[in-house]
């Protein structure tokens, strides 16, 4: 799986994002986000489906990219950016490799400033999905 062969760390890691935000994102490329996949392999209490869209099982890999609710939040910031050709597909299964693909042929001296809006975009939906909960 490509959350374990994320390679380019300084994507994460010389962004301008708080720290907290990259500790954050890096567990969610690695899918240890305590979300419901990993709460029911461990018999804990967890959602039975996502807490946006109620349409599939929560993952992080979905409320990152899949999720209807994720996909229009990407879409209205890449729209703002003027970058509407990097918002997630229905069928993008990965947020590393939706990541991967969104900073793909962008001048350089924007990827800082991508990888930083991407990490916070992430955050925000994290903590967004969990004051739903």
């Amino acid at each position: 799986m490509d959350q374990l062969l994320f390679e380019p760390w300084w994507r994460v890691w010389k962004s301008w994002a708080p720290a907290k935000c990259k500790l954050f994102i890096w567990l969610a490329i690695r899918n240890r986000c305590w979300t419901a996949d990993r709460l029911a392999r461990r018999g804990l209490p967890h959602p039975s489906h996502c807490p946006f869209c109620d349409q599939e099982e929560e993952n992080i890999q979905h409320i990152l990219t899949t999720c209807v609710l994720a996909r229009e939040f990407w879409c209205q910031i890449f729209l703002v950016l003027g970058l509407q050709d990097r918002i997630p597909s229905p069928h993008e299964i990965s947020f590393g490799d939706w990541w991967c693909k969104a900073i793909k042929k962008l001048q350089k001296d924007k990827k800082k400033g991508l990888n930083t809006v991407i990490i916070l975009g992430a955050w925000i939906l994290w903590k967004h999905r969990n004051a739903c909960l």
